[in-house]
């Protein structure tokens, strides 16, 4: 394989990837985890630090400085709807548990308000 048909297959994969819903994770560093937070959605409600909560309409939980194990696990019970939200079940139906612990290392990161 030349070095132009490799680039060629790794972008066209990498386009697949995207259009389909999957997102790889290589994330080492919390820019790259804000980064993969911004391009999931997760900031139109709940802040992109995740401080807006209960003032907020309609009212969202705060997620900032929660403890990271906290937030695996209510996402991961989100994506198994052992917790009932409509909208929270379905953008967390299709995270992976790499995605889902990327983004609670984001969010417990940041600093409560």
């Amino acid at each position: 394989m030349t070095t132009s048909s490799l680039a060629r297959a790794v972008s066209t994969g990498m386009f697949v990837v995207g259009v389909l819903g999957g997102s790889p994770v290589y994330a080492t560093s919390l820019d790259e985890a804000k980064a993969f937070v911004k391009s999931k959605g997760c900031p139109q409600c709940h802040g992109i630090s995740g401080n807006t909560g209960s003032e907020s309409e309609p009212p969202v939980p705060k997620l900032a400085g929660q403890p990271k194990a906290y937030l695996i696990k209510a996402m991961k019970d989100y994506r198994s709807k052992a917790r009932s939200d409509e909208i929270m079940s379905l953008l967390m139906t299709p995270r992976t548990d790499a995605e889902i612990e990327l983004i609670a290392e984001w969010f417990s990161n940041q600093k409560r308000y």
